[in-house]
C-alpha cells in the first residue's frame, strides 16, 4: 500500500519540487516507509512509500530505465510474476527475483500501453515516457487500488492515490457530484466508473488507461468481461473444482505480506471462505476481525464467526459496533475518503483497521461484494421470463422464495405479471397515467418483495426539477440473459467506489486492504458458468457452497440468510446520536441540500423519527441525510 502523485504543466512552466511535497504531505500516512520526489522539465512525480510484500523493501521510487526516457511511480501488487518474467525473457536478478516496480517497467518497455492486458494483481501506476513527451496512467481491473485526475484551466495534469493530495496543488471546485447524490438518495441511476464525490475531480476507471500528451486526454478501456461465452463441463465437481482453483491461486497470491494477515470475518459466506483458505494456506500467520453486536442482537453473528474460529484455531479480536454512535470517528472517516459515509458499516471497517494496525497487522483481507463475483443467479429469472418459460419461472421464483422465507405467491405473480402484463399495458397512455397515479406500475415491477410495500417511493422526498436532470442517467433495462446480467453488474461502478473508500479508509492506518474476489481469473469463470451453477432449486451460490465443502464449516455452507445491519446502526443511531439528529431539523441544515431534496418532506421525515413513528425507509433516509449534511458542513467551510 503506497501512494502515487504527479504534476503534468504545460510546455510553458514547470512543476516545483515543493508542489510534489504538498501533494504528498496530504497522504504522508501512506508515506511510513519513506516518500521520494522526482521532477524534470513538464513533469513532477511523487511516491509515498509503505512495504506491503518482501519485495517492497527493495523498490527504489520514482523508478528510472536505464535508457533514461521511461519512469514510474506505482501502487502495485502484481500477482503473476513468474509469468511476466518468463515473457520478458528477464535475466535472473542478482538478489534472486525482480520487483513488482522493475516488472512494470519492463512490460511497459516491451509492450507499451498495452502492458496492462498482460498484469494480474492490483495496479494503479503512471509512466513517464519523455521522448515522446507522453503521460500513461492505468489502473486495475476493479478498482482494488484507486487514482485520481484533474485538469486545471491552464492544461496541467494532477493524479494521485487520495483526491485531497489534487486540492494540495489547484483550486478545484468542490460542487458535490450530483449523480452520487442520486445515487445515495436511492434514485436508480448508475454512475459512470469515473464519478467521484466532486464533480471535478474523475476517478480513472477500472480496467482503462489514460493517455495524456499535447494532442490531449485519450482515454480507453483495456479490458472486459465476456457476456457470450458459457463454459461447458462434465460434472458439477468439474465446475466446483474449476472454481476452487481460481479462489485458492487468488488468495495464495495476496497472502504475500511482511506481516500477519487479518480478515475481516462477518460469518457469512465470503469472509467465511477467505478466513478458512487464509489459514489452510498461512497458518498461524491469520488473525480475523469481527464486528459484534451486544444490544441489537439481530444483527449479531457470533455463532458463525466462532464457528470459523474454532474449525482452524484462528485467534480473533472483536470490535462492539452498537457500543457507540454510528457517527464516531465521522470526520476523521469523511476526510480520509474524500466524502460522505454512503455505508452506514463503514465505520465498522475503520474500526477494524484500526485494531488490525494496532496489532501489527498491515495487510487486511476483505470479502466484499463475493455476492457479485461468485452471483446468486437472480438474474436467471429475468433470463426465463424473456424466453417465456412461464412454468420453469414459476418454480425456480417459487423455491427461492420459499428459501429466502418470502411469501411465495405474490413473489411469482410480480415476475410473472411483470413481464406478461407490464410490458403491454405501457404502450397506452392512458392506462400508463392511470398504472402511475395508482401505484400500479410499482406493484407490477418484475421482482417487487412484498416487503417493500409502504416503502416510501424515492421521487416522494427529492425535488422534481433534480429528479427531472437524473432522468438520462437512469439505469440501463434488465439485459436479455443471467450471463449479461452478471457481467454489467460486475464491471459497474459502485464496487470501484466502494474499493476505494475501504483502501483509504485502510491507509488511514498504513493497512493494505485486499479483494480476493476480484481477481480477474475467477470473476471470467463465474460469469462463464451455466445459470444452474449459481443457483439451483432455490438455492443461491451453488458452486461457492460445493467447492467449499469440508473447509468452511457446515453452518456457514448451510445458511441462506444475510446478516441485517440495519437494527444495529438504527440502535446505535437511536441511543446515542438522537440529539444531533433533533439539532440538525431545529438548526434549518436541511437548507444546505435544498437544490436536491423537497425540505418540508425531510423535515417531516425527521420529526417522525424524532417521535419513533417511522418505517425502516425512513430510518435510511435519516441516516443518508444526516451523513450528507455532516459532509457539506465541512466542505463549505474548507472551500
Amino acid at each position: 500500500m503506497s501512494g502515487i502523485v504527479g504534476l503534468l504543466r504545460p510546455a510553458s512552466r514547470k512543476p516545483a519540487p515543493e508542489e510534489i511535497d504538498r501533494m504528498l504531505d496530504t497522504i504522508s500516512h501512506r508515506a511510513l516507509d519513506g516518500r521520494a520526489v522526482w521532477c524534470e522539465g513538464a513533469i513532477g512525480l511523487g511516491h509515498a512509500t509503505r512495504f506491503a510484500t518482501p519485495e517492497d523493501r527493495h523498490e527504489v521510487w520514482p523508478l528510472r530505465a536505464s535508457e533514461g526516457d521511461l519512469t514510474l511511480v506505482a501502487d502495485a501488487r502484481l500477482d503473476n510474476r513468474e509469468e511476466i518474467a518468463t515473457a520478458l525473457h528477464l535475466p535472473r536478478h542478482g538478489r534472486g527475483f525482480h520487483t513488482d516496480g522493475e516488472l512494470l517497467l519492463a512490460a511497459f518497455r516491451k509492450w507499451g500501453e498495452e502492458c496492462p492486458r498482460h498484469l494480474l494483481g492490483d495496479f494503479a501506476f503512471a509512466v513517464w515516457d519523455a521522448r515522446r513527451r507522453a503521460l500513461f496512467l492505468a489502473r486495475d481491473h476493479f478498482g482494488a487500488k484507486p487514482l485520481y485526475y484533474h485538469r486545471t484551466g491552464d492544461g496541467s495534469i494532477l493524479f494521485a492515490s487520495e483526491i485531497k493530495a489534487l486540492f494540495a496543488v489547484a483550486e478545484i471546485s468542490r460542487t458535490p457530484s450530483e449523480v452520487l447524490v442520486a445515487y445515495h438518495l436511492r434514485v436508480p441511476v448508475l454512475p459512470d466508473g469515473g464519478a467521484t464525490f466532486y464533480e471535478a475531480v474523475k476517478a480513472l476507471p477500472p480496467a482503462h488507461t489514460l493517455h495524456v500528451d499535447e494532442a490531449g486526454l485519450r482515454l480507453r478501456p483495456y479490458w472486459s468481461l465476456d457476456e457470450t461465452t458459457e463454459l461447458r463441463l462434465p460434472s458439477d465437481e468439474a465446475y466446483a473444482e474449476g472454481f476452487r482453483e481460481r479462489i485458492e491461486a487468488s488468495v495464495r497470491a495476496r497472502l504475500r505480506s511482511i506481516t500477519p494477515v487479518g480478515v475481516t470475518l462477518s460469518g457469512g459466506l465470503d469472509s467465511s471462505t477467505l478466513s478458512s483458505l487464509s489459514a489452510k494456506f498461512n497458518p498461524g500467520r491469520v488473525h480475523t476481525y469481527s464486528a459484534v453486536f451486544q444490544s441489537a442482537r439481530t444483527s449479531d453473528e457470533r455463532h458463525y464467526q466462532q464457528s470459523v474460529v474454532d474449525r482452524w484455531g484462528l485467534p480473533r479480536t472483536e470490535y462492539v459496533a452498537d457500543g457507540e454512535s454510528p457517527l464516531a470517528a465521522h470526520d476523521d472517516i469523511t476526510r480520509s475518503i474524500d466524502g460522505w459515509q454512503m455505508a452506514g458499516n463503514l465505520r465498522m471497517n475503520w474500526n477494524m483497521y484500526r485494531l488490525a494496525s494496532e496489532q501489527g497487522v498491515s495487510v487486511m483481507f476483505e470479502g466484499f461484494d463475493g455476492d457479485t463475483v461468485v452471483s446468486h443467479g437472480l438474474g436467471f429469472f429475468g433470463e426465463l421470463a424473456q424466453r417465456r418459460q412461464w412454468l420453469r419461472l414459476a418454480v425456480e421464483v417459487g423455491a427461492h422464495a420459499r428459501t429466502t422465507r418470502i411469501p411465495v405467491f405474490p413473489t411469482v405473480w410480480s415476475w410473472w405479471a411483470g413481464f406478461r402484463f407490464y410490458p403491454f399495458l405501457r404502450r397506452y397512455r392512458l392506462l400508463r397515467h392511470w398504472m402511475l397515479l395508482e401505484g400500479a406500475a410499482g406493484r407490477l415491477r418484475p421482482g417487487r418483495r412484498s416487503s417493500e410495500e409502504g416503502a416510501v417511493p424515492w421521487t416522494s422526498y427529492l425535488r422534481p426539477e433534480f429528479v427531472q436532470r437524473m432522468r438520462d442517467r437512469s439505469r440501463r433495462p434488465m439485459p436479455p440473459t443471467e450471463r449479461a446480467h452478471h457481467a454489467r453488474i460486475l464491471e459497474g461502478s459502485i464496487q470501484a467506489h466502494v474499493c476505494e473508500m475501504l483502501n483509504a479508509c485502510g491507509a488511514a492506518f498504513g493497512v493494505d486492504v485486499r479483494f480476493p474476489f476480484f481477481d480477474r481469473r475467477l470473476a471470467e469463470y463465474c460469469v462463464s458458468l451455466p445459470p444452474e451453477q449459481k443457483i439451483r432449486r432455490g438455492t443461491t451460490r451453488v458452486i461457492l457452497r460445493r467447492a467449499m465443502k469440508g473447509v468452511v464449516p457446515d453452518l456457514v455452507l448451510s445458511r441462506k440468510d444475510k446478516s441485517n445491519l440495519e437494527p444495529g446502526l438504527e440502535h446505535s443511531l437511536r441511543t446515542y446520536a438522537l440529539p444531533l439528529v433533533r439539532q440538525t431539523m431545529e438548526s434549518g441544515a436541511l437548507e444546505l441540500l435544498s437544490e436536491y431534496v423537497d425540505v418540508a418532506a425531510c423535515h417531516a421525515t425527521f420529526l417522525r423519527y424524532q417521535e419513533g413513528n417511522t418505517s425502516a425507509s425512513d430510518r435510511l433516509l435519516v441516516w443518508q441525510l444526516l451523513v450528507m449534511l455532516l459532509w457539506l458542513q465541512e466542505s463549505v467551510a474548507l472551500a
